[in-house]
């Protein structure tokens, strides 16, 4: 199992960037980047549960990615269809919404569907390997959140959409 020592490792290797540079760059360059991933995977996840025609699902154009792209970061070919492009457009509005105005209740919205996304794309082989999973990210947890500082740091200091929020309501 690599994933909590990879997960550590980002984690670690964010928290120094984050100590170096300037807190707003990495907030902007974040927010950018789990704004396409939002896009992405909210538009295929619309797309596959709206009745669209067939002549709306046919491919307009195939797109091959650059094996560079597959073998580094696993981006897969890609179909471009009419209902893609609906999609992408409709998840773009919320998407670009929250870029500007960062309101809660959206970035509540795109802190679930990641979560779902995630449950979806998850394929665990057994239960042993779900079992075991779950203890390594109990120990993986205790150890950033009462071992360390990050979690704090992160939780406070970063705007993106993956966190869920609730106002402070006072009387």
């Amino acid at each position: 199992m690599r994933f909590p020592l990879v997960a550590s490792a980002f984690l670690f290797g964010f928290y120094v960037i984050y100590k170096y540079v300037s807190q707003h760059l990495v907030n902007v360059l974040l927010t950018i980047q789990f704004s396409i991933a939002t896009i992405i995977s909210s538009g295929n996840l619309l797309e596959s549960n709206l009745p669209f025609s067939e002549s709306q699902r046919k491919v307009i154009k195939h797109v091959k990615t650059h094996k560079y792209l597959k073998s580094w970061f696993e981006i897969e070919d890609f179909d471009i269809s009419i209902a893609s492009i609906i999609c992408t457009f409709v998840v773009s509005i919320p998407v670009i919404l929250y870029c500007f105005t960062k309101y809660w209740a959206l970035n509540n919205v795109f802190g679930i569907l990641f979560s779902i996304m995630a449950l979806r794309n998850i394929d665990l082989t057994s239960f042993k390997v779900g079992f075991m999973l779950l203890w390594f990210l109990l120990f993986y947890d205790i150890f950033w959140v009462y071992g360390t500082d990050v979690m704090v740091t992160v939780a406070k200091n970063l705007d993106i959409p993956i966190k869920l929020l609730f106002p402070y309501l006072n009387d």
